[in-house]
């Protein structure tokens, strides 16, 4: 099951996708109530300076790492679709939709396209039941011969050896 994941050539963009989201937590956790706090605290004459750093911020957090992160995910998901496709047809096909829906909401965003995020974020309503679908597929295949031919293998060829 996992070999959709390896197979596809794209673990590189699968790693980048999860550590764009992850620094844009980390920012949204770390910096934004941080910048909250120094505006409760601030005078007034200061409070605007700190007001466009607010603004700022959320931009790039929101706006352009979202974006990269949804392009990145979206170019993700369309290589593991396609990968999926040879097992299970419709669940890759489902998976390459929510890909490009995915990265056509990065571009949305990127670019300023409004029916793009839509799109895009229409796309987000239908993620729950294909995680579900992916859950279930996962579930039921989870013969260990085939979790362990790998390993085997390589087990196999250091003992001929």
């Amino acid at each position: 099951m996992l070999t959709w994941v390896a197979t596809t050539g794209n673990a590189a963009l699968g790693f980048a996708y999860l550590f764009i989201g992850a620094a844009g937590a980390a920012l949204r956790a770390g910096g934004l109530p941080a910048m909250m706090t120094a505006y409760a605290e601030a005078p007034a004459a200061e409070q605007a300076a700190i007001t466009a750093d607010f603004r700022t911020v959320t931009v790039v957090i929101f706006i352009a790492l979202g974006a990269l992160e949804a392009l990145l995910g979206g170019l993700w998901l369309l290589g593991v679709g396609q990968a999926m496709t040879r097992e299970r047809r419709g669940l890759g096909s489902v998976t390459m939709l929510l890909g490009l829906a995915y990265f056509g909401y990065g571009a949305g965003e990127w670019l300023r396209i409004e029916p793009l995020i839509a799109l895009g974020a229409l796309a987000f309503l239908v993620l729950p039941f294909w995680a579900i679908w992916l859950g279930i597929v996962i579930w039921r295949n989870r013969d260990p011969a085939k979790q362990t031919l790998e390993p085997a293998t390589a087990a196999e060829h250091f003992a001929a050896t």
